[in-house]
């Protein structure tokens, strides 16, 4: 058969090899194509599958974030809770901690002040003691010097008994005594014994009574015995 040919156009066996070429390689892109849908439908189905069971898995942790979430918050208020107790115990602790510094303080200063004070007293005790030794020393000395002088002595029973010596010039070891009892009750004087006896015992111990004066009554007494001791020396001379 006689091909026409056309300038610039193909053969017709030339077109039919093009046009099957062509007819082939869109029935492969046909098969790749139903061939990437199917994979691409299997992976969107796998991805649909994995989606759903991550978003199942998202849920669930989700759940259990807001769970630990819930937790949490009641930890973190009762560690608040906590807190602050803690704090209101720290400053009751230390309200108590200053009180009790206040009260340890007021009883130094009170126990400061009783210190003085004892000290203050015992200073006044001990300045009167000493004053008091050196009477006391004092009156010993002149009561040793009164007895040494005077040669008097006391004996006590229900009654004072004074003793005298250095009174006769002839015996000077000679005693003269008398004694007194002191009625508390009646607050009085009464002679229990005098010897040798003075006539005038009577209104010296009305005089001790009426005084109360003992030391006056003492010299008195003695005076008398003096008196009495040179009478009778006088005597003995004529």
């Amino acid at each position: 058969m006689t091909e026409d040919l056309v300038p610039g156009s193909l053969s017709q066996e030339a077109l039919k090899e093009e046009l099957d070429a062509l007819t082939g390689n869109i029935r492969s892109w046909g098969l790749e194509y139903v061939d990437d849908g199917e994979k691409t439908q299997s992976l969107a189905m796998h991805f649909r599958g994995t989606a759903k069971e991550k978003g199942e898995e998202l849920k669930d942790h989700l759940t259990d974030l807001q769970a630990e979430y819930v937790r949490l918050e009641a930890a973190l208020g009762d560690h608040w809770a906590a807190v602050e107790r803690g704090r209101e115990s720290i400053a009751e602790q230390r309200k108590r901690e200053a009180a009790r510094t206040e009260l340890i303080s007021q009883r130094l200063e009170i126990k400061r002040r009783g210190e003085d004070k004892v000290s203050i007293a015992m200073a006044e005790i001990s300045g009167k003691l000493d004053h008091r030794k050196q009477k006391l020393e004092a009156l010993r000395k002149a009561t040793s010097w009164y007895k040494e002088l005077l040669g008097i002595r006391c004996e006590y029973s229900n009654a004072v008994k004074f003793i005298f010596t250095n009174i006769d010039p002839a015996n000077p070891e000679r005693e003269f005594s008398f004694s007194i009892h002191h009625d508390k009750a009646a607050n009085k004087f009464s002679m229990v014994d005098c010897d040798p006896p003075i006539e005038r015992s009577g209104p010296l111990l009305d005089s001790l009574n009426s005084s109360n004066e003992l030391s006056q009554f003492v010299r008195s007494m003695r005076w008398e015995f003096v008196s009495l001791a040179w009478e009778n020396q006088g005597d003995e001379s004529s």
